[in-house]
């Protein structure tokens, strides 16, 4: 989790540029005989130090005289080169440092990677002033979150210990390489970095304590989810996957129809197939999206009617059904209810920016069910001890509602530590145990 924090920002902000001559190192940063003032690099003099800096003269000078050497082993790479040569007019703005990582998208991969670090992890250690890198040169992708970070003095001194720890700038520079989801490329840097692990740690448990509303992680950065944009006609299949709850087999010989949803609770069929062995079954529907309902029925098992999130491609929904007799015993026997045959129950399935389950979700129902109490799942069963969704992978992340008035429920759902909004969905519970007993609402942060 803390990784997520961390990994949102830049390990940029230094005010210099990187450019391959040769010269002293008093020709790397610019600096000749004289006033200190702003100017370019210098006609070359033979040095070791193959590496040109222009910046003001105090960082130069600073520079010149501290970081010599990281600045020839980036000098001798031309993506390091390039890339410092892009931030140089940044001085830690945010917008303009995500420009540059844009427009150098591999900047932070290998050697070159690991160069960047050692230079700023040199400018942060001996030229923070001089340089007036801000919390040691650390700058987030997100100008809203950097402001947060500089704004809280424990934060922004995490991140000053970041940088002036090369092993932790490296660590960072290397997970800006990483897919926002792929956890085995963060883990993959971590145990090539491990002396920068608990600085890094330190930073992401300092923004997430003191900034969570201002730095998003990237799973949460769709949202609010945008409206959907028009599209073109074309042919969507849709397919649907069952297994039995909580037995986890698949089921055969499954009744599904698709519904048209602006009838309601009463299904006016679209179409309909039966499950095939594999618990599965498609359609091919002609539009730009698809945004009906479907229902489901089989011997033995509860009526299910299913809410899909409104889909513009082709999508692939894994669910599951609960037995006839089995699904009042779990209320009862998970969290203590008994279930009304007279009423409805709803069962809620939220998922993440990346498509991956959605921990720490929240959800409140509108009239007629306000106050209704929210049942989630922890390690997959349902807990009436907590208190939002729990990422369980196998199974996904639920909340239950029980015992509802049956009807048209609208349906709020937003994420706990920052309350950004998924939006709101209005779908239909039909009383009976054994009839229409339970409602599935799948949410997504970001339509399919």
């Amino acid at each position: 989790m803390n990784r997520r924090f961390s990994r949102c920002g830049i390990v940029l902000g230094i005010a210099f540029v990187v450019a391959t001559t040769s010269g002293g190192c008093r020709g790397i940063v610019g600096i000749e005989d004289g006033p200190p003032t702003k100017i370019a690099a210098t006609p070359p003099s033979p040095s070791a130090c193959n590496a040109t800096a222009k910046t003001e003269a105090a960082c130069a000078a600073c520079l010149t005289g501290r970081c010599c050497t990281p600045l020839e082993s980036c000098a001798a790479l031309g993506g390091c080169a390039d890339f410092v040569g892009c931030i140089q007019p940044c001085a830690g703005d945010a917008i303009c440092a995500e420009t540059c990582r844009r427009r150098f998208p591999t900047a932070y991969v290998g050697d070159v990677g690991s160069a960047i670090a050692s230079v700023e992890s040199c400018t942060a250690s001996r030229c923070e002033g001089e340089c007036r890198v801000g919390c040691g040169g650390y700058v987030h992708a997100d100008a809203k979150c950097a402001g947060c970070m500089a704004r809280t003095p424990l934060c922004c001194e995490n991140g000053r210990t970041c940088m002036k720890n090369t092993e932790c700038a490296a660590l960072v520079a290397c997970e800006r390489t990483c897919a926002p989801h792929d956890d085995q490329c963060l883990l993959d840097c971590e145990l090539a970095h491990p002396e920068g692990v608990a600085a890094q740690r330190a930073l992401g448990s300092c923004l997430q304590d003191n900034c969570a509303d201002s730095c998003i992680e990237p799973r949460w950065a769709c949202l609010p989810p945008p409206p959907p944009p028009p599209g073109t006609l074309a042919t969507l299949r849709v397919t649907y996957r069952f297994v039995d709850y909580p037995f986890n087999f698949r089921v055969q010989n499954l009744r599904v129809r698709l519904c048209r949803k602006a009838f309601g609770a009463t299904c006016s069929e679209i179409a309909h197939k039966d499950t095939n062995a594999a618990g599965e079954v498609w359609f091919d529907v002609t539009g730009p999206t698809f945004d009906e309902y479907a229902e489901v029925t089989g011997a033995g098992y509860a009526r299910t009617v299913v809410y899909l999130p409104r889909i513009s491609s082709d999508f692939v929904a894994f669910l599951g059904v609960v037995q006839n007799d089995v699904f009042p015993d779990l209320a009862k026997e998970k969290v203590g209810v008994v279930l009304d045959e007279t009423k409805g129950n709803l069962l809620v399935n939220v998922v993440d920016c990346f498509g991956d389950p959605a921990d720490g979700v929240q959800f409140e129902l509108g009239s007629p069910n306000e106050g209704a109490r929210a049942y989630y799942f922890q390690g997959g069963e349902p807990n009436k001890d907590a208190k939002a969704t729990d990422k369980a992978p196998s199974t996904g992340a639920y909340a239950a509602f029980l015992n509802l008035e049956s009807g048209s429920v609208s349906v709020d759902a937003h994420v706990a530590k920052n309350q950004l909004p998924y939006g709101r969905a209005t779908v239909h519970t039909v009383a009976g145990i054994k009839e229409h007993a339970l409602t599935v609402l799948v949410l997504y942060a970001s339509p399919p």
